[in-house]
């Protein structure tokens, strides 16, 4: 995560949540990516963040734990991040 900035949680997008997952899910999981993406969100005033964004990284972040404990495993995982991308995961509207 050197080197790289914050990302206001305001400035978070479903969008780019799907391309942050699209980048992660190459010919093998990247779940470093992941990692880095949700650690530099800044979560400093998410009162006034976008709260399906707010909900979906939370969600995504208690995965990455899920995941990084060995909980549940990388297919898992996969397919929970795979929810996301075909709108099966039910994003608040």
């Amino acid at each position: 995560m050197l080197g790289m900035d914050l990302l206001p949680i305001q400035a978070a997008t479903v969008e780019r949540i799907h391309e942050v997952i699209r980048g992660a899910m190459g010919s093998r999981l990247n779940s470093g990516l992941l990692a880095d993406f949700l650690a530099m969100v800044d979560w400093s005033h998410s009162e006034t963040a976008d709260p399906t964004v707010c909900d979906l990284l939370g969600t995504m972040e208690q995965w990455d734990t899920e995941f990084a404990e060995r909980d549940i495993s990388e297919a898992e995982y996969t397919a929970r991040l795979r929810s996301v991308l075909s709108g099966a995961y039910p994003l608040a509207v």
